[in-house]
């Protein structure tokens, strides 16, 4: 699939970049909001397992395994 297909079919004609985080895990958006995916160690946010399909908020601390993986600062759009 071109890149051009992908950003058509992604959430409201706007192309977003999933981000990679470590492990094997990235960050991403879709039309719910920004999730997380990924295999490898699990993935907790603020101190708790991640559920599939949560959607992550602002201020939210993201940690791949034992190691912390980032602080989302903002969620807009």
């Amino acid at each position: 699939m071109s890149r051009a297909t992908r950003c058509r079919n992604t959430w409201q004609n706007r192309c977003w970049q999933p981000a990679p985080l470590a492990d094997g895990w990235e960050l991403y958006r879709d039309s719910n909001g920004w999730q997380l995916r990924g295999t490898g160690a699990s993935a907790t946010v603020n101190g708790r397992p991640y559920q599939s399909g949560q959607v992550l908020d602002c201020g939210d601390l993201i940690a791949i395994g034992t190691a912390t993986a980032g602080t989302l600062i903002e969620v807009s759009g």
